[in-house]
């Protein structure tokens, strides 16, 4: 029974469970690996590395300045009213097979 075998240890003032006996059996995958070896052994590169030569001139739209404020407003800005004391329609976004339909509605 896995209670007897990994006996968790309860601190019930605590609030805390501890899997003190429970050894540790699963180590890194390779892909994750090859991914700290090579982030290890890279260095962070510069726009005019990463992007080819024919876009360079458009340096200013691959910056962070103009990546983070929204576009200006425009004369064609609209609002969406909402209606007083209204609410959100339920419909399906995508279909799911029913024991997924299910799911979904229990955790929603």
């Amino acid at each position: 029974m896995w209670l007897q075998e990994h006996s968790p240890e309860v601190d019930w003032t605590k609030g805390e469970v501890t899997m003190s006996r429970c050894p540790m059996k699963a180590s890194q995958t390779t892909s994750q690996q090859l991914a700290q070896a090579f982030a290890a052994n890279t260095t962070p590169q510069e726009f005019w590395d990463v992007v080819p030569p024919y876009l360079h001139a458009f340096e200013d739209m691959f910056s962070k300045a103009s990546f983070d404020p929204l576009p200006e407003h425009k004369r064609w800005d609209h609002t969406i009213e909402l209606l007083p004391d209204s609410a959100p329609s339920s419909c399906k976004v995508y279909p799911l097979m029913p024991r997924e339909q299910d799911e979904l509605d229990a955790s929603l």
